[in-house]
């Protein structure tokens, strides 16, 4: 009886064993999957980007035992030492450095030195704006970080502060630091003319639950068509109405004015109900995204989130360059291109495939590049110009820009947010 009993505590024991190393190997509860974005697909390891590279300027201070705070120059971000952090003076370090992980919302920044160790956290204070969760909403807005290995770490504590439009951690190391978008509505494109199309997909920032390492982050992923409720279209033109995570939009056969619509969409078991920075299965998450409509020609852009519309532009190709530009009572933009093909061009100095772009903005002049006093080392805009198609002489010049650009006075730089996009006539040389 004793050597049965025995028997029958090791079966069930070897089995209890089997069933745990399955569910650990698994890394998923033993529960309902589907209404889980994703959790039907094969399971994905978070896996390693490259480090980004500066960028854009960078700024330092020097501070001690009695703590202080430091910022970038143009308010983006922020960290605050505590009073007994630091066992003596240091210099910190704050740098805009490229993204290499798809999902991230406005600049990477690098804070040094990496190697320190505080005997207090610090506090990092981002501070963000609408453009920052366009296609998203502010309660999917996270800090995340990369660490040494290449790995990206979302925070889900991140504190957020609608009324003053932070997001807030305390860490105890420095690494590259970004705002996330968890959920994000992609717009291929936000400015369309009459009777063009534009396509919209829902993506997600997951993360790896393979081991239970619930802030590695993977690759933005595609919501499951299940987990789509329906679309709406706030506006002229039509939308694609069926339950998938891609839609189409279509602007109206004629365009007399510039128009703006919203594309709105609704998803099911993404998120907790009473909290929605949780993930879960019982709350709805609502996404809108902007589409501007725009007849014939136009020329608009955006400097510090202040909005101009060219009264006047010019489009032209010649002598292997591209020239564009727009006009307005209170500014100007200047973009030349190295090139006489449509393309993606990143700024550099004048040589083949790279990009210039000068605006004037409060009676000032702001470069997408400038060289440093101390060392004559030039500095590039971590921005882009991207010219969509390159019609005939009376055809058109589509395209946009997004640029970080500089003022540079007296070894100071001030440092601007600009974008635009334009459709102007061809202009025969």
């Amino acid at each position: 009886m004793k050597n049965n009993l025995l028997r029958s505590a090791s079966y069930l024991m070897w089995m209890f064993l089997l069933v745990m190393s399955a569910c650990k190997k698994s890394g998923n509860k033993v529960e309902d999957p589907s209404a889980k974005p994703g959790n039907d697909k094969p399971a994905q390891h978070a896996p390693k980007f490259p480090h980004g590279t500066a960028t854009g300027p960078q700024t330092e201070k020097q501070i001690g035992p009695e703590g202080g705070t430091i910022a970038f120059p143009d308010g983006r971000m922020s960290m605050t030492i505590p009073a007994g952090a630091l066992s003596g003076q240091t210099t910190f370090k704050i740098a805009v450095v490229s993204s290499t992980l798809p999902g991230t919302s406005g600049p990477v920044f690098r804070l040094s030195p990496e190697n320190i160790t505080f005997q207090k956290p610090v506090e990092l204070t981002f501070n963000y704006t609408e453009e920052d969760f366009a296609g998203s909403a502010e309660d999917f807005l996270y800090l995340g970080y990369q660490d040494a290995e290449g790995y990206w770490h979302k925070i889900q504590k991140t504190e957020l502060n609608k009324q003053n439009n932070t997001l807030k951690v305390k860490t105890t190391h420095f690494s590259d630091w970004a705002m996330l978008r968890e959920f994000l509505l992609e717009v291929d494109k936000d400015l369309v003319s009459a009777g063009e199309k534009a396509n919209i997909k829902v993506t997600w920032l997951d993360v790896d639950n393979e081991d239970n390492l619930f802030d590695l982050l993977l690759p933005v992923t595609e919501v499951l068509d299940a987990n789509v409720v329906n679309w709406k279209l706030h506006g002229v033109g039509n939308i694609s109405n069926k339950k998938s995570l891609e839609a189409i939009y279509t602007a109206p056969e004629t365009v007399d004015k510039e128009n703006e619509v919203t594309v709105e969409v609704t998803l099911k078991g993404v998120i907790n109900k009473n909290d929605p920075r949780e993930p879960g299965e019982d709350g709805i998450v609502i996404l809108l995204a902007p589409i501007k409509i725009m007849p014939g020609e136009y020329f608009n852009w955006e400097i510090s989130g202040e909005k101009f519309a060219g009264a006047g532009y010019a489009a032209s190709v010649s002598n292997g360059q591209i020239f564009i530009t727009g006009m307005h009572q209170n500014g100007s933009v200047s973009i030349g291109i190295k090139s006489m093909e449509a393309g993606t061009y990143s700024f550099g100095q004048d040589e083949e495939g790279k990009g210039g772009l000068l605006v004037v903005y409060g009676n000032k002049g702001y470069s997408s590049s400038y060289e440093k006093c101390d060392s004559g080392e030039d500095v590039f805009s971590d921005g882009y110009v991207n010219v969509e198609s390159i019609g005939q002489v009376g055809g058109f010049i589509e395209g946009g820009f997004s640029a970080t650009l500089y003022h540079y006075e007296k070894c100071e730089v001030t440092a601007k947010k600009a974008r635009g996009n334009f459709r102007i006539r061809r202009a025969g040389m």
